[in-house]
């Protein structure tokens, strides 16, 4: 197969697709999921800004399912959209993160620093891998 060959290029779209809505997913669940945990306590995602990555996340998912249904072609610039989507998740996510570990109180006349929890994580990894695999269909489907 040469570089410039449609099968192969409709391959690639195709992954890239299936990762935004893998990271979509990712994204969705993880803003559900605990945000930040301290001994057996937690604080979940939709406490705060889980909120809005919820949102962003279903939004997402959406838009990564109409790319796969559609191997990659462009429906209202929804290529163009998740990038962005993408981007702001990955700043609300980075924020919390920075914030989480800034946030220190006593307990049993000891301080004590919550732990980032895996939904964070979670929000924050799918955010990037979103953010790359939706780059990466819209310049593949650009060459196609």
């Amino acid at each position: 197969m040469t570089e410039n060959d449609p099968t192969d290029q409709i391959g690639q779209i195709r992954l890239w697709s299936f990762i935004c809505l893998a990271s979509s997913l990712a994204i969705a669940v993880g803003s559900l999921a605990p945000w930040a945990t301290v001994l057996t306590f937690s604080k979940g995602g939709t406490e705060g800004d889980g909120t809005i990555t919820l949102v962003l996340g279903a939004i997402a998912s959406v838009l990564s399912f109409i790319l796969v249904a559609r191997d990659g072609a462009a429906l209202l610039g929804d290529r163009y959209i998740l990038p962005l989507l993408a981007l702001v998740v990955v700043v609300i996510a980075a924020y919390d993160i920075v914030s989480v570990g800034e946030v220190t109180f006593e307990v049993l006349s000891a301080e004590a620093n919550p732990a980032v929890g895996w939904g964070l994580w979670f929000v924050m990894i799918g955010g990037l891998f979103l953010l790359s695999g939706s780059i990466l269909t819209a310049l593949k489907f650009e060459e196609y």
